[in-house]
């Protein structure tokens, strides 16, 4: 079935398989009840708006409309049912994505110890060396052969089938696909383990399913099978004897070790509690009763372990690790926790009231498992992924601890037949339980809850483990009972990315209408949906929907190509060009483009702009939503984007020369420039200029320059600012910061050379935003009022004062690089390095390390001034001043420097070679920029590998310290990760730069929007 499957198209693993063939049968006419316990009255039909607030957006695919209708989801239940009083729902089987495991890759290292291959006489196999050399001794024809080296254990991994198990069954198989893929066995086989029966059974398959055997079946004589046992010690046989007679029995013939599932701090309550040991062994693998053991604090002889040694593992690499290098090693000692097995007194079993149930359970459980509790009782009946799904959404403290709480805490029941796989077993309270429960939680924390599941499912679409579950939907082939007691809501676009097709058309967003019958229904690989109804003459804009269920938007310049098809496809390759340099900064991230030839419509896709979950909006738009006065932060915010957008795109050789309302798009995160199909290009301006005119109002003369950007952002923030469009300079009157006003003023100069630069007008937002005429004037003002005072002091005597010159005019220098005043900042960097090679020539040995700082802060400035070979030359020198008094410290962050400015030259050996220095050189302190750079350095000349550990030596150096640089580095190493093929480790490397992001907001330091922006191309990049 599967071969066959296989070569239609539609590969299946095994279990995805056996799912299948399980709701293929249960698709008939016999309705699909989604819970027990219904209410009395019949509920509300389905409503078209979700009760759950609507889901937060992500960049690659987020919703059209604010508010879109979603799909109550639910578990599966294949019971037959009586006809019931509830309103039925038609449903369609999908196969929801699982919270994500994580650890895998560290758990995966922790077994590398056991990647040992031995020779096997059993198997010979061709020694082609010494083949040829017999041949050519002898002359005759004749093989040499050699015993096979192969992998010297077989895996014995058995599954406790207790009743709690079940929640375990994500657990079991992740472990059985790690144990599969570690490259570590011969051969891994599966057993089931039943713990509750009177002497502890083998099973062939797990989960009550198969013929039961005896454990002897595992005694292997040749000591090479090892016996991982996984249970979470509730069974039975873990506290009257039984597993403790197993165990020993196994541990006396080969290596033997338990994967505990529950958490550290619950082992003292289950079977299998432990107590720590130093265990030495004196042979590699072997069995564990000839370890010996001794108490770790106690000398040697004073504490005796009689029964057979048995390691209690975490799912964990540290856990792993250990017992990994001590089994694999020919001899050695390691610290591990070892099972007790003490014999229990079986304790009597009372049923009490339903009631008195819950107050049991609530005087007994934590405060995390009650609340746990409750979330669990609003979604009954569940099946255990979905148990694990709310576990997750609860978010920390709360655990699977906490779940295991809750299911063994007297409250749950199993509804459903217990031959079932474990993922379809359904669980569920009791009524009078049910409604204890949730009067503990408001309707509101409900809500919130699947919310957050929604969320969960969507981020895990296409990268983690699924089980199956309903969703409603009208065009569904089966029904359920509608309870109202789903356990999410998902969205119709995350229903495409499952399988199910959309339902009713939804509602165009504001902005956008239906489809004309002229326009097309697919461009490339996307479906269209909308048009918008704004935009320029001669080009359509659609919102489309990808092959992967990401929203996009395209252009197309429909009309125009009917006319000159020619300029059509030169407009669409500007704009790919421009969009492309961009590269998701302050634009648009290029998706996708057509503009090979003229025979088919040229058309280009990028990524959708959003604000607040919906299509961005212009500035008009912006305006007119705030009623013609826009609060000063939201013009602040927008005037300081547009400005490093235009910095961004001229010192890419791009000038816009359409800056306008309608291009200028609002994000959550400042603007995105829209309309690059007419922009200039390497000074080379665009043939077709007139096709989309621009108003005379933002055109500086007519001009296509910088200075004419500039122009049109002064005239457009200005009028911003007054809310009247038609007359820029109405803002001259408008109530902003007297200063600002005088550079944008200075924006609408006729004469283009008395214009600010873009970066100028970069200068004058950030002194506001910054609190110039506060905090950070304040600060200026005191070292300016220092340097004036210094400066006569110095010149009547250099050596006492010049030194506090010098500290002065770095950090003045430092202060105004911070605000974006590099020339200034430049001019302060360049008289402290006059002053201090005075110093070094009064005084070399006390003066000659504050040159080499003076002049690598110098080389840092002209950097950022553009001016590279100068740059490197000053820190050449910086080098040389330092290692003239034999590599001080210091020394790395020069070098570090040094490499920066050689790589920006192309020097990129010599810079590699400068980065190792500082490595060599560098305290513990310098490590982390230096690991950076060394990464930097060596993923430019493609060694990748290697630039993976120097930037994982530069995260463990930062130990979480939130830093700008930390989450450069984090950005640089998802990269990284991605090109070497570890998609999820780039994600998750990318979300830890975010979290660290959110620590830094309200730092001093204006490269934090730029990294935002940057770590949100990353994202787009691998998402898209």
């Amino acid at each position: 079935m599967t071969k066959i499957l296989a070569e239609s198209g539609a590969e299946l693993s095994h279990e995805e398989l056996l799912d299948a063939l399980w709701l293929a049968m249960r698709r008939g006419p016999t309705p699909l009840a989604r819970a027990t316990g219904v209410p009395e009255t019949p509920p509300a039909p389905v409503p078209q708006e979700p009760p759950a607030p609507t889901p937060r957006p992500t960049p690659t695919a987020a919703p059209p409309p604010p508010k879109e209708p979603a799909r109550p989801i639910t578990a599966t239940d294949d019971t037959p049912k009586a006809p019931t009083a509830t309103t039925p729902s038609p449903a369609l089987p999908v196969r929801t994505p699982e919270p994500r495991p994580t650890g895998q890759l560290h758990l995966g290292k922790a077994l590398r110890p056991l990647r040992q291959r031995f020779p096997d006489r059993r198997r010979p196999e061709l020694d082609l060396a010494r083949t040829v050399a017999a041949i050519a001794d002898t002359g005759i024809p004749e093989t040499v052969t050699r015993p096979a080296r192969t992998r010297w254990l077989s895996l014995a991994l058995v599954i406790d089938d207790g009743v709690s198990m079940v929640l375990w069954q994500r657990l079991a198989a992740d472990v059985r696909r790690l144990m599969e893929r570690a490259g570590a066995f011969r051969d891994v086989r599966v057993y089931g383990l039943d713990t509750r029966a009177a002497v502890p059974v083998l099973r062939t398959s797990p989960y009550r399913r198969g013929r039961s055997f005896s454990p002897k079946a595992l005694c292997d004589p040749s000591g090479n099978t090892l016996v991982l046992v996984i249970s979470d010690g509730v069974g039975s046989g873990w506290r009257d004897g039984g597993m403790r007679g197993v165990l020993d029995r196994w541990g006396r013939c080969g290596p033997v070790a338990i994967v505990h599932a529950l958490p550290g701090r619950l082992w003292a309550g289950t079977g299998i509690d432990v107590r720590p040991a130093r265990v030495t062994s004196h042979r590699r693998g072997g069995p564990t009763h000839a370890w010996q053991v001794s108490d770790p604090d106690l000398p040697l002889g004073l504490a005796h372990f009689d029964s057979v040694p048995v390691p209690v593992l975490t799912p964990t690499a540290w856990g792993v690790g250990e017992w990994s290098r001590l089994l694999a090693s020919p001899g050695g000692t390691a610290l591990l926790p070892l099972w007790e097995g003490r014999t229990d007194v079986m304790r009597t079993v009372v049923e009490v009231p339903e009631g008195d149930a819950v107050l049991r359970f609530r005087e007994a459980a934590s405060a995390e498992a009650y609340r746990l509790a409750a979330h669990v009782a609003a979604v009954a009946p569940v099946t255990p992924p979905v148990m694990r799904l709310v576990q997750t959404a609860l978010g920390e403290p709360v655990d699977a601890g906490h779940l295991m709480e809750v299911f063994l805490g007297g409250l749950m029941h199993e509804v459903d037949a217990s031959e079932r796989l474990p993922q379809h077993r359904r669980f569920d309270f009791s009524g009078e339980a049910r409604r204890a429960l949730l009067s503990a939680v408001s309707a509101g924390e409900l809500l919130r809850t699947a919310d957050v599941v929604a969320r969960d499912i969507e981020d895990a679409v296409g990268r983690a483990p699924v089980f199956p579950a309903w969703v409603g939907h009208p065009d569904g082939t089966a029904v359920v009972d509608d309870t109202g007691r789903s356990f999410g809501w998902l969205r119709e676009q995350l229903l495409v990315r499952l399988g199910v097709s959309g339902g009713e058309v939804d509602p165009a967003p504001p902005g956008w209408s239906a489809l004309t019958p002229d326009d097309p229904q697919r461009l490339g690989w996307f479906r269209l949906l909308w048009r918008s109804t704004r935009g320029w003459p001669h080009i359509t804009m659609y919102l489309a929907l990808g092959r992967d269920g990401n929203l996009v938007t395209v252009r197309a310049p429909v009309s125009l190509y009917a006319d000159d098809p020619v300029a059509a496809v030169e407009l669409v390759r500007t704009e790919a060009e421009c969009l492309g340099r961009m590269d998701g900064f302050y634009a648009p991230a290029l998706v996708d483009v057509q503009a090979d030839s003229v025979d088919e419509l040229p058309w280009i896709a990028s990524e959708l702009i959003e604000l607040g979950g919906a299509p961005a909006p212009n500035l008009r738009d912006v305006l007119a939503d705030y009623g013609g006065v826009v609060p000063q932060d939201v013009f602040l915010e927008i005037g300081l984007s547009l400005s490093w957008a235009l910095v961004y795109a001229h010192q890419r050789g791009l000038v816009h020369g359409s800056v306008a309302p309608r291009a200028v798009l609002q994000t959550d995160d400042g603007i995105r420039l829209i309309g690059w199909m007419t922009a200039t290009m390497d000074g080379v301006d665009s043939p077709h200029r007139d096709l989309l005119p621009l108003t005379e109002a933002y055109l500086g003369g007519g001009e296509v320059s910088p200075e004419g950007d500039v122009y049109a952002a002064g005239a457009l923030l200005l009028a911003f600012a007054a809310g009247k469009w038609e007359h820029p300079r109405a803002g001259l009157d408008s109530r902003i910061d007297p200063a600002l006003l005088v550079t944008l003023r200075y924006c609408l100069e006729a004469e283009p050379a008395a214009r600010p630069s873009a970066r100028e007008l970069v200068e004058a937002f950030i002194s506001v935003l910054s609190g110039a005429t506060g905090a950070e004037t304040t600060v200026l003002d005191r070292l300016f009022d220092d340097i004036q005072r210094l400066e006569p002091l110095a010149r009547r005597d250099l050596m006492r004062h010049g030194a506090a010159l010098v500290g002065r005019l770095m950090t003045f220098s430092n202060h105004l690089a911070n605000l974006g005043r590099h020339e200034e900042s430049l001019a302060q960097a360049e008289e402290a390095v006059s002053v201090c090679r005075e110093l070094a020539a009064e005084a070399p040995l006390e003066h000659t390390t504050s040159l080499g700082a003076a002049l690598n802060n110098l080389s840092v400035r002209l950097g950022e001034s553009g001016r590279a070979e100068e740059s490197l030359a000053a820190a050449f020198e910086a080098r040389e001043a330092y290692e003239a008094l034999g590599g001080v410290p210091g020394l790395a962050m020069v070098l570090n420097n040094l490499s920066n400015c050689l790589a920006a030259v192309g020097r990129r050996e010599e810079a590699l070679a400068a980065a190792e220095g500082a490595i060599v050189v560098g305290t513990y302190e310098d490590l982390a920029r230096a690991s950076t750079t060394l990464g930097n350095r060596l993923s430019e000349l493609g060694r990748r590998e290697e630039a993976l550990d120097a930037f994982l030596s530069a995260v463990r150096s930062y130990d979480g310290r939130a830093s700008a640089d930390h989450v450069i580095t984090l950005n640089n190493l998802a990269v990284l990760y991605d090109t070497l093929g570890r998609h999820d480790d780039a994600l998750r490397t990318l979300d830890e730069g975010t979290t660290l992001q959110s620590r830094l907001e309200g730092a001093p330091t204006n490269a934090l929007s730029q990294i935002r922006a940057q770590s949100d191309r990353i994202r787009t990049w691998l998402t898209g």
